[in-house]
């Protein structure tokens, strides 16, 4: 029983971790590009995170590393619904699967047993990329394959934070109770606009 609970307590470890690091690639992106643009002003443009078309305009890796991130949300998100969109979940995770076809780890989709799972191909890569990036694929395709029966993650409909949710009361939908507080306040202001 104590090794069963260890191995849990290890999985939700691992998880953790991956949450963290996805909530850290967006600052540090915007950082990697910054410290691009020090490098070369003239030819590297100052972006805003916020504004539309931000991504395209990164400089690599920091695109690729946004990239990933935003397609691990989008797929932790979708699979969040219930029933499970599918069809949405597996063209959320089209730019993973593009972004990997230059990399050792290659990630496919393939469809069984009522749901999609990720199938890694290991190749030469053709191409460096950042550590991060690469973990945070492998770990989003440990979560699908391996964890989720375990594990539940989520992704706060308020801020878009990643979190791990605790292991009795899955239906929690936010990554705190400002947010939650939030997103009721939100609620009770747009069923006063219609009331008037």
């Amino acid at each position: 029983m104590a090794r069963i609970e260890a191995w849990e307590a290890r999985i939700r470890g691992d998880m953790a971790k991956f949450v963290h690091r996805l909530n850290l690639a967006p600052g540090l992106a915007m950082r990697w590009h910054e410290s691009e643009r020090e490098k070369d002003p003239e030819h590297v443009a100052e972006v805003d995170p916020n504004a539309p078309g931000a991504l395209a305009k990164l400089t690599e890796p920091a695109r690729r590393l946004l990239l990933v991130s935003q397609a691990a949300k989008l797929a932790i998100a979708a699979e969040e619904e219930e029933p499970v969109d599918f069809d949405h979940l597996h063209k959320v995770m089209h730019p993973i699967v593009d972004f990997t076809d230059n990399m050792m780890v290659k990630m496919r989709w393939s469809f069984s047993e009522g749901q999609y799972h990720f199938d890694k191909v290991l190749e030469s890569p053709e191409e460096t990329h950042p550590l991060l990036v690469a973990s945070l694929t492998l770990a989003l395709d440990d979560y699908f394959n391996r964890n989720r029966d375990l594990v539940h993650l989520g992704v706060c409909r308020v801020c878009k934070t990643a979190y791990l949710k605790p292991k009795h009361g899955q239906k929690m939908r936010y990554c705190s109770p400002a947010c939650r507080q939030k997103a009721y306040r939100k609620r009770h202001e747009e069923g006063a606009a219609k009331e008037t």
